[in-house]
């Protein structure tokens, strides 16, 4: 009873949790509900129905798409379908009037402990459930710096600068407004957004988080991970990493050299955005370095 009264205390906080999922691929979402049955109360859950990134007005057609693109197509409309995926469920949020929204793609797969929900529960609560923050459940990528914000045995809860990927995060409803003015309004701007940003997730880390008044938060351990399994809205295989390293630095520290790399931060944010939107403009969408 003890553990079920930490996973109910944890939900209190959650308005909503929504899962991201295709209409054809009703395999998913049943996958998604047995990989969370049991923790997320079936009142709190709902389902966004996804977008295909080939459905896009302007999927194909130049100036983002031309011949030198045809191998890198698919790439991009699942990109594009992913976006637009998840600024449909903030505008959702916001119709719906949550304070918080508990975002899902349909691949992830469960770690979730009751200390870690509870843990995230008083995290929540703390920071406040409008707050303007997105709190990462589970993350890719690169290694990130980030101070110690709470602790509950084995489970922590990080300030970071900004981590990969977008498939378990919750958004304070503080970040709403922000979001929706940043992100595409009509969904043929998606390829003109892309051009310049390349993917939420990566405007999230490298742009976002360097805003003033933006804070992000990641749950350590993860709570959700990724699948592995092929993508149906990127079209492609899908690619996952390691355990992403988190270096952790003192109050103090933290402050200081995210004081020092803001500038550089900002300025490289902007930088990459003119040189990708140039290069897409002159040529379509352009491919990603392969890493060797």
């Amino acid at each position: 009873m003890a553990e079920e009264a930490k996973k109910e205390s944890c939900w209190d906080a959650v308005d909503a949790v929504v899962c991201i999922n295709l209409d054809h691929r009703k395999d998913r979402w049943e996958s998604f509900g047995r990989a969370v049955y049991g923790v997320i109360p079936e009142g709190k859950l709902h389902r966004e129905r996804a977008v295909l990134g080939t459905t896009i007005a302007g999927y194909g057609q130049p100036p983002w798409f031309t011949e030198r693109t045809v191998d890198r197509n698919a790439h991009w409309a699942g990109t594009a379908g992913c976006l637009l995926s998840h600024r449909n469920v903030i505008r959702r949020a916001v119709r719906e009037g949550w304070r918080n929204v508990l975002i899902f793609e349909d691949d992830v797969v469960s770690y979730a402990t009751a200390e870690g929900l509870e843990l995230l529960g008083e995290t929540i609560r703390k920071m406040g459930q409008d707050g303007a923050y997105l709190l990462y459940l589970g993350y890719t990528g690169r290694a990130v710096c980030g101070r110690l914000v709470a602790q509950r045995g084995e489970s922590s809860v990080l300030q970071v600068d900004g981590v990969g990927s977008t498939h378990a995060y919750l958004i304070g409803g503080g970040m709403y407004g922000r979001l929706l003015t940043a992100l595409p309004q009509e969904d043929a701007d998606a390829w003109e957004w892309l051009a310049s940003h390349r993917a939420i997730d990566a405007f999230y880390c490298n742009e976002l988080g360097w805003q003033r008044g933006v804070r992000f938060y990641a749950m350590r351990p993860q709570l959700y991970r990724q699948s592995g399994s092929p993508s149906d809205i990127l079209l492609g295989k899908k690619y996952t990493l390691g355990e992403t390293e988190v270096h952790v630095l003192n109050r103090s520290l933290y402050s200081l050299c995210r004081m020092m790399r803001y500038p550089y931060a900002r300025l490289k944010a902007t930088l990459n955005s003119c040189r990708t939107y140039r290069r897409a403009l002159r040529g379509g969408f352009p491919g990603y370095r392969k890493k060797k």
